[in-house]
């Protein structure tokens, strides 16, 4: 396992990088140095509701078992993903429960069959719905190989979310453009508008004519180029333009 001085050292490393090629180069760094011997990370970026797009930076993940498992549509049913959907902690994938017999018991016994034996996984939770999915996996089963990876459950804790950021900073998401500028005025009725308010209501709350709540909600619906109020409410909350109070 790396010292905290080598590691620290490596993790800095993600601030400087400029391609998703350097980022899985730096990947399998860590990978070699704690002992692994392969790591993957995907990247899910919601465009809206219904339509996602994914990065994937793979140091050393068999591409034949990627195809198998994109084909087959795994995602849906792999137990790995349900818990990184639900959860913010790391994942041994010692510790799954699985029903025998199960899709998701065969999943994880074809990812075997590819040498994906053992595993930890650690989902990364980000704004707009971006869901961040990192593992480092052994191609062994052993006491030896759960000690290792127990070790390194802090190290990949860490590792995860500064892998993140720098995916996120290299395709570009931290510096997308949020389009116009929403007023005060506009967030106010639009998150009072996600709770269920309708617009006669919002004014009694905000102390302003009904007439003067759906002006706002007709500026918002401009600016966000979208047609009705709820469209307008959800492409706000992809966009970060508003939030649950405070903040």
């Amino acid at each position: 396992m790396m010292d905290l001085l080598q590691f620290h050292d490596g993790l800095r490393k993600f601030s400087k990088v400029l391609t998703l090629e350097e980022i899985t180069d730096l990947c399998r760094f860590f990978c070699q140095k704690m002992g692994f011997d392969t790591v993957i990370y995907a990247l899910r970026l919601p465009a809206s509701f219904s339509e996602s797009r994914l990065i994937i930076v793979n140091g050393g993940y068999p591409e034949r078992w990627l195809a198998r498992y994109w084909e087959r549509g795994y995602g849906h049913c792999d137990p790995v993903i349900a818990h990184c959907l639900r959860s913010s902690v790391p994942l041994h994938w010692r510790d799954l429960v699985v029903a025998k017999p199960s899709i998701g018991h065969s999943i994880m016994n074809e990812a075997a069959e590819f040498g994906l034996r053992s595993g930890i996984t650690m989902p990364v939770h980000s704004a707009q719905g971006e869901l961040g999915i990192f593992s480092m996996t052994l191609d062994r089963c052993s006491p030896q190989a759960d000690k290792l990876i127990e070790q390194a459950t802090p190290y990949v804790h860490v590792l995860a979310w500064y892998l993140h950021e720098a995916v996120r900073r290299v395709d570009g998401v931290t510096a997308q453009p949020l389009g116009r500028q929403l007023s005060s005025r506009e967030q106010e009725c639009l998150r009072w508008a996600a709770d269920g308010k309708t617009s006669w209501e919002i004014g009694r709350l905000l102390g302003t004519a009904e007439r003067t709540v759906n002006f706002h909600f007709n500026n918002a619906m401009q600016k966000l180029d979208v047609s009705n109020r709820q469209h307008a409410v959800a492409k706000a909350v992809f966009q970060g333009l508003i939030n649950p109070q405070p903040f």
